[in-house]
Formats: C-alpha cells, structure tokens, sequence
C-alpha cells in the first residue's frame, strides 16, 4: 500500500491567479487530489477569513495555514484524529476550528510597525494604515474580500519603498523578537515562525495519525523557500511572466507552467511518480 501523500500548497500565484485570483486553471488539480483521497493543504500569507472563503468556493476540507506560518487551523470534524498528539493547552477554539498558534499576535505587531513607522517615515505603510478601500485598489481585489484580508492575527503585511532601509527594518524587528520576510506583493513583519515551521508542525501530526507520509509543496515566492524545505517534495511554478523565483534548493522541481496551470501539473507530475512510490 502506497503512503499517505499530503500536499500543501501556496494561494496567491499558485492554487489562484496572480491577478484575477481565479482558481479555473487549477480545478484540474484540486478534482485530481480529490479523487485520489489526497488531502490538500493550503499554506498562505492570506488571513483565516481569506482562508475560510477561498476553502468555500474550492470545497476544501482540510486543514490550512495561514499568515506565513503564524496558525494552523484544524476543522472540527478532524480535531479527534489529532488531538491525541497535541498538548489540550495549545488548541485554542476559533469558530469550526481548532488554532494552534505559531506566531506573534497582532497587537504586538503593530506596537513594533509603530516603531518603524516613526524610524522610517513614509517609506514603510502597514496593512493596519490601510483603508478597505485602498486595500481593494492595491490587490485589485472585491471590497469583501480586502475587508477580509485586513482582518489579521499573526502578520502585518506592509508596503515598502525604500528597499535600501531593509537591512535596518530587519534589525529593528530582530530587536524585538520579531522578523520581516519578503512576500509575493508586500514584505511581512512576523513573529519567529514561517511557512516551514508551521508545515514541520503539521507533518508530524500526520505522522504520528498515519504513520509513514509524503510531504509535497507547490509555490511560487521566496516565502515558499521555508516549506520547500521540511517537504519531500517541492514544486515550484513559474511567476506571471515565465520566470521563476531564486530558489536555493538543488532537490526541488520546476515546473514550466505559470501559476495555477502549474499547480495543475504539478499535482500530474505528483500522481503519476506516486504509482511508483
């Protein structure tokens, strides 16, 4: 019998549409992993509420990861199945959920982009300076959806433009416990946790309620580097354009398709080296 195979997968650029936020292009994918009793895992630097629309209109099931890293989430009808292997003070309830926080919460945050906004002036604006509206404008996205994007927990994402002060936006928020890591469309000021911790985290929950797994990422960012890196096997896409991101990791698979299309040749290339694992 085959091993239990897990994918997790990155939103923006990759399951989605860079610009439209479509996912038409990688449904092909998403049915595939389906059919095939894969869970799909999305691991994103977009909010819980993002999260919970996009799980929604996908029919996603399984848990997810949100804000680069800062929570997993576990839906509830998956909590008993795990909960053996998480210590009862580490579940915190959220709705249809159970959270195992990772990160910095958010009013820690601000009061640290609040430093930096008086260090570095105009040169840096946070997701919290932003209205709804010039969120939606900035993203291209529908007021619903900016409105849920602003509702954040573990991560501020921020505009910065000066990238010559980054070495110094770096060093204040190492000064108070904190990192900033570059994303697909803005920089984020996180706590010490990224998309790779969160994904370490989970893989050994799978492990422990399956035993034996296949870990698989597919991304496209920098930010996907951390997850890329406690998986088996990674898959990056290609950027709008064609290109793809420097990735310092020999064993991972590029893949010549941008996108969501990528993703869905991914998930072919994934299943059909799965016959043979």
């Amino acid at each position: 019998m085959p091993d239990q195979v897990i994918v997790f997968t990155d939103l923006d650029g990759t399951l989605l549409d860079y610009y439209t936020y479509s996912f038409e292009a990688s449904k092909e994918g998403i049915e595939l992993l389906r059919s095939h009793r894969v869970p799909l895992i999305f691991c994103t630097s977009k909010s819980y509420a993002e999260v919970i629309h996009f799980r929604e209109e996908t029919g996603n099931t399984s848990p997810f990861i949100v804000e680069n890293g800062g929570a997993i989430y576990l839906p509830r009808e998956q909590i008993e199945q795990f909960k053996p292997f998480v210590k009862a003070d580490r579940l915190k309830q959220s709705g249809d959920y159970a959270a195992l926080e990772l990160g910095a919460d958010y009013a820690t945050l601000r009061r640290v982009f609040e430093q930096m906004k008086k260090a570095f002036g105009n040169s840096v604006t946070g997701f919290g300076d932003m209205s709804v509206e010039e969120v939606s404008r900035y993203l291209n996205l529908a007021p619903r959806l900016a409105a849920m994007a602003k509702v954040r927990r573990h991560d501020e994402p921020f505009i910065l433009r000066d990238p010559s002060l980054l070495e110094s936006i770096q060093q204040l928020s190492r000064q108070n416990g904190l990192k900033v890591y570059p994303g697909t469309r803005f920089y984020h000021l996180m706590g010490n946790t990224d998309k790779g911790e969160a994904v370490k985290e989970l893989i050994s929950l799978y492990k422990k309620v399956y035993g034996t797994i296949v870990s698989v990422a597919i991304g496209e960012g920098k930010n996907d580097e951390p997850m890329f890196r406690q998986v088996d096997v990674p898959f990056l896409v290609q950027k709008p354009g064609g290109s793809f991101t420097d990735v310092t990791l020999d064993r991972i698979t590029r893949i010549n398709a941008v996108g969501p299309y990528g993703f869905t040749f991914a998930v072919k290339a994934l299943l059909n080296r799965s016959i043979k694992l």
